[in-house]
Parts: structure tokens; C-alpha cells; sequence
């Protein structure tokens, strides 16, 4: 179990080193050569959001739950938060949630592809 905290762990940071990476270096690049690169610099943090969120979730609390339920409640979450704009009066931009949507689902994916269905007990 601790070595999957660890796993999670530096997964998350890898994630999170990769978006700021495409923010830093990608942006700029795109930005200065006019490359039509069809609106993925706006959408990209989108696509990491669910799965930063449920590895974050998997390496500091204790999770009881199976990977694809905790998935599934990261998403709405990160829905919520989508959803917020509202009270700002901002609308909703539905290319963001369905980034998100992408996101969580290749997150999904990969998990079904390794064959993890708890963290608590990984060989399941």
C-alpha cells in the first residue's frame, strides 16, 4: 500500500511538472510562430485536472474506495468547480468540461489497461 502512495505521488508531480512545462515552453512556442494548433493550449490544463486530483487523492488520504469510484467522484468535483463560473456570472465553456470529461476518461482507461482496482489492495 505505501508503495502505491509513492506511486501516485510521484505520478502527481510528474502531471503537474507536465502541464507547467506545456504552459511555459508549449504556449510561448505556439504563440510566437502562429501555429493553428486547434485551441489545445486553451484546453490542456482541462485534460490533467482529474487525473492530478485522483493521484493527489490516492498518495495523501485513505482511500476505501475502488479506483474507478474514486475517479468518478474526482470528476464531479472538478465539475463543481467548472460549475462555479456561474456565480460569477461568467458562462460555462463547454469545451473545458468536455476536456475534463476526456481527461478522466483516458485516466480510466489506463487504469483498466494496468488492471488496478484498489489502491488499498492493488493485486485485486
Amino acid at each position: 500500500m505505501k508503495r502505491m502512495k509513492t506511486i501516485y505521488g510521484v505520478l502527481a508531480i510528474l502531471l503537474i511538472l507536465t502541464c507547467w512545462g506545456v504552459q511555459y515552453f508549449y504556449l510561448p512556442y505556439i504563440l510566437g510562430n502562429s501555429i493553428n494548433e486547434y485551441h489545445i493550449k486553451e484546453y490542456f490544463p482541462e485534460l490533467f485536472k482529474v487525473p492530478v486530483f485522483a493521484c493527489i487523492t490516492f498518495a495523501l488520504f485513505k482511500v476505501k474506495q475502488s479506483v474507478p469510484i474514486t475517479i468518478v467522484y474526482c470528476t464531479l468535483a472538478c465539475l463543481f468547480y467548472e460549475c462555479l463560473n456561474i456565480l460569477f456570472l461568467n458562462p460555462i465553456n463547454w469545451m473545458r468540461i468536455m476536456a475534463l470529461l476526456v481527461g478522466a476518461g483516458v485516466f480510466y482507461v489506463l487504469h483498466l489497461i494496468v488492471g488496478i482496482k484498489s489502491v488499498a489492495n492493488p493485486t485485486k
